[in-house]
């Protein structure tokens, strides 16, 4: 807090709009991971689906 006291508004407002952006980027990249992941591996039901498919074929029924 003594830190943030000691800058000046402008200096404040760089470090937010910095912060922000570090944020924007760090959730795009996330988003395009999610993305990628569900294409290659498909939806939760999808793979739920092949767990059981995988599970029947190995005799455990």
């Amino acid at each position: 807090m003594e830190a943030i006291r000691q800058r000046t508004p402008e200096t404040i407002a760089n470090i937010a709009i910095t912060l922000i952006h570090q944020t924007d980027v760090f959730l795009r990249k996330l988003l395009d991971r999610l993305q990628s992941d569900f294409v290659k591996n498909g939806g939760i039901k999808e793979q739920m689906y092949k767990a059981r498919v995988d599970y029947r074929k190995g005799g455990r029924e």
